[in-house]
Formats: structure tokens, C-alpha cells, sequence
């Protein structure tokens, strides 16, 4: 279940069709993994498990604007997936992989996209909200080919260790390592100002060992 988006500016956003958005992109995937899991476990022959493969987005992991409903329960969506891989116990043969899309030339953007009118202080036609706007309906920019997308999801559920997060698409996969580019490259920077909360006498290397192997198996 990929979803469908929701453009409005936070302000702009009633909640009802918050609520409405987070139903389908997180909700849902949410009650059927809580139903898949305990069948792949108990009603498949021991050991054979099964795989779980959410339908992410670039949006669920690097936010944009008139996009914070959906980017909020693609976020979500991340962790719950993330959370899913952690619970498992090996035994059980059982994971869950996210699956980032970029620009797919789909209903994304057609039929099922589900656009508010501008808020009009975001209205301006250089603004970041509605330059975003312009560029969310064109989908002849969209670099995608779902049929293509169709035949890596085969790809993805064969590979016998699949990682946390795949992308799909260069834009994606540009996006992606961008934004973890970004993260690790602030958290040198700020990393004084992150070890300066820890109680006296702390031994931040040793932590960062620790948390380290931690790092390395969440990717």
C-alpha cells in the first residue's frame, strides 16, 4: 500500500484530513503487519517466514514543503518498519524492508492526490510552497517507470539480506544520501554541543563505540 498524498500547507491543513492521510499511509500498513507477523510466524512451516515490504517514499525520509501530512506518516511509517526488523527474532525469519520511491509516473500525482487550495500567504508564485506545487502536478518531470518499479519490487523480495531502506530511482537514491550526507556531516560539527549534556566523567568514546554496532545494524 503506497498511499496517497496530501499538499497543503500546514496551516492550511485541516485535521480531518490529517487524520484522513495518516489512516492510509500509516494506519493501515500498521494493522497489516500486525496480522502478517503472527501468520508468516505460526501458520507458515517454521523458518520460512516472510518478508514485509512497505512502500516508502524520499518523502518519508527528507521532508518538503506543502508535504508535511504525508512526509509525517511516511516518517512514521520508517520507524514502524524499522522498530518491526528490531522485534524479530532471527528464528523466525521474519523482516521488514522500506521501500523509498522518487517521482513515479502514477496516480501519485493524478487522480488521487489530494490538493488544498494555498493558503495565501504562501500564495506568491516564487515561494518555496508554491514552486513545490507546480512541480508535485507536472509529472512529465517524473523520471520513473512503474513497470520498471514492478519488476524491482520481484528484485527486492528475492535478495536474501535485504537492507532497511532501498530506493528507487536516482532522484531517490539522490535525495537519500544527500540528506544522510547532511546529518552525519552536522553531527560532527554540533558534536561538542551533544557531548556537553552528558552527566561529568562520561566516557563519550566508549558510548559512541557502543552505539555504534547499534548504527550498523539499523541500516
Amino acid at each position: 500500500m503506497a498511499g496517497y498524498g496530501l499538499v497543503a500547507e500546514i496551516e492550511a491543513t485541516p485535521e480531518d484530513e490529517a487524520r484522513r492521510c495518516f489512516e492510509t499511509c500509516y494506519w493501515g500498513p500498521f494493522h497489516i503487519c500486525q496480522r502478517a507477523i503472527p501468520f508468516m510466524r505460526d501458520v507458515n512451516p517454521p523458518g520460512i517466514g516472510g518478508r514485509i515490504i512497505n512502500v516508502s517514499s524520499c518523502g518519508g525520509y527528507s521532508a518538503g514543503p506543502t508535504l508535511s501530512v504525508y512526509n509525517g506518516a511516511k516518517f512514521a511509517l520508517e520507524g514502524l518498519t524499522e522498530s518491526l526488523r528490531k522485534e524479530m527474532d532471527p528464528s523466525w525469519n521474519i523482516t521488514g524492508v522500506v521501500v523509498q520511491l522518487g517521482g513515479f509516473a502514477t496516480e501519485w500525482a493524478g487522480d488521487s492526490l489530494q490538493a488544498l487550495p494555498p493558503h495565501p500567504k504562501y500564495a506568491a508564485p516564487d515561494s518555496p510552497c508554491m514552486r513545490f506545487r507546480e512541480a508535485s502536478f507536472d509529472t512529465s518531470r517524473y523520471i520513473g517507470d512503474p513497470k520498471k518499479a514492478a519488476q524491482a519490487f520481484l528484485r527486492i523480495a528475492a535478495l536474501p539480506d535485504p537492507p532497511l531502506r532501498l530506493q528507487l530511482g536516482t532522484e531517490s537514491m539522490a535525495i537519500v544520501k544527500a540528506k544522510a550526507l547532511g546529518t552525519a556531516t552536522n553531527a560532527d560539527k554540533y558534536a561538542d554541543l551533544a557531548h556537553s549534556s552528558n552527566f561529568d566523567g562520561v566516557d563519550k568514546d566508549a558510548v559512541l563505540s557502543m552505539f555504534g554496532m547499534c548504527i550498523t545494524k539499523s541500516t
